[in-house]
């Protein structure tokens, strides 16, 4: 181990001398060589070994040998993205974005910043062109670092770098997954603020959140691929990240997008059906109301909050007290399809269906309390009303005779609503 780490160590500080030094194009061809060989992801040399450069001499010259010839070793490339890869990422930009003379060498310094950020540790080349973009000002570089992050996002490298957080790929996770979700969140503003008038089409939040639900949908693909092949993935990335686009109020661009195709996947799947229902049950707790509250909302059918969910209200306490207390007490809807998709989502399963009694004689307490009458706003009082004829029309006889005790005391006070103005 301390072998492959003097290694990396001796061949980082040989390339940095040679690019900082501004050598000549063969120093410079045998530098990037040597640095694209310890990137971890191995099928990027067949890419790179195909693009030729014309030397002094005008014969052509590969950047990279043939696959068949890179001898670096596993060891050495993760030792690379451990301890070198953001910084000689940041040295990249600061010395390869400026303009060169010689077209060769600037050819050269394109084709290494590409490769680089566009086929090495997306999670990594994103933090680095992001916090680069912040930290510079209006200049060559900041527009040399512009164009390789507005490249990042057109080539879809927001799927590999989602898809490496749920280990379909390899194992190359940064160590803060925290600050990784709030750079993809908010990206949008940090460009706005960063760019102002000069900012792209492809950073506007519109354009961008559209592209980026487009790129989730294509990862929970190559989960569910995983889970038919019986692979292990995790889902527990892209629930805090759909957590916190709710949160911040960009998930109704993104569930627009992706829970119609959900549905649709789940009706007769239940592969997808899995992969929902642990989807939502990694979702934190201080975004479950934000996401809950789009799922209810764009859900088409009332019995497919059931193949989405599946049993969390019975697994998952804030989910019962959204669902039961939060969405059908204390807050109001103007669509009907809510109530019909809570109510028939606590009506679906007889496992969970005592809930549905029980929010039901809680509808009608509140809805005869004195209090509420006099101090709930008539759009409020209204929606109670409502869901309690959803409720009734979701009740059999069984329901009502076994909970024959709660019925007379919460229609006790009719008649404070016979002398109501409502």
């Amino acid at each position: 181990m301390a072998a492959v780490k003097v290694s990396v160590m001796a061949v980082v500080k040989s390339v940095m001398l040679v690019l900082e030094n501004k050598a000549e194009l063969c120093e410079v061809t045998d530098a990037v060589t040597k640095i694209i060989n310890l990137l971890p992801k191995p099928e990027i040399h067949d890419q790179i070994a195909s693009e030729r450069l014309v030397n002094e001499n005008n014969t052509e010259k590969e950047i990279l040998p043939e696959h068949s010839s890179i001898s670096t070793l596993e060891e050495e490339k993760k030792e690379f993205y451990i301890h070198h890869y953001s910084q000689f990422a940041e040295f990249l930009l600061e010395h390869c974005t400026t303009s060169e003379s010689n077209d060769e060498k600037q050819q050269l310094y394109t084709n290494l910043l590409n490769t680089y950020f566009l086929n090495g540790i997306h999670s990594d080349s994103l933090v680095v062109l992001l916090c680069t973009i912040e930290q510079t000002g209006r200049s060559r570089k900041q527009d040399a670092v512009v164009e390789l992050l507005e490249s990042f996002l057109h080539q879809r490298k927001l799927v590999a770098l989602l898809l490496n957080q749920c280990s379909v790929g390899k194992d190359w996770q940064p160590t803060d997954t925290s600050k990784l979700i709030t750079l993809i969140v908010t990206l949008p503003d940090r460009m706005a603020n960063c760019l102002q008038m000069n900012n792209r089409e492809a950073f506007l939040p519109a354009q961008y959140f559209r592209e980026l639900a487009c790129d989730i949908w294509r990862v929970l693909q190559e989960v569910s691929a995983c889970v038919r092949q019986q692979r292990d993935c995790r889902l527990t990335f892209l629930s805090e990240l759909l957590g916190r686009l709710c949160s911040l109020g960009h998930g109704d661009s993104v569930f627009k997008i992706i829970l119609p195709r959900l549905e649709c996947e789940s009706r007769h799947c239940f592969v997808w059906r899995r992969v929902s229902h642990t989807l939502f049950s990694r979702i934190p707790d201080r975004c479950l109301e934000a996401v809950l509250l789009h799922v209810v909302r764009l859900v088409s059918w009332r019995k497919a909050m059931a193949w989405l969910l599946g049993d969390l209200i019975l697994t998952n306490g804030k989910v019962e007290h959204v669902v039961c207390s939060r969405f059908l007490l204390l807050r109001h809807f103007e669509q009907d399809s809510v109530l019909h998709n809570l109510c028939g989502y606590l009506a679906d399963n007889p496992r969970w269906r005592d809930k549905l009694v029980k929010t039901f004689t809680s509808l009608l307490e509140v809805w005869g309390s004195q209090s509420s009458i006099k101090h709930t706003c008539y759009s409020q009082h209204l929606y109670l009303s409502r869901a309690i004829l959803v409720c009734i029309g979701h009740l059999d006889d069984g329901d009502v005779g076994a909970n024959k005790e709660g019925t007379p005391a919460s229609t006790k006070p009719r008649s404070e609503h016979a002398q109501s103005a409502t």
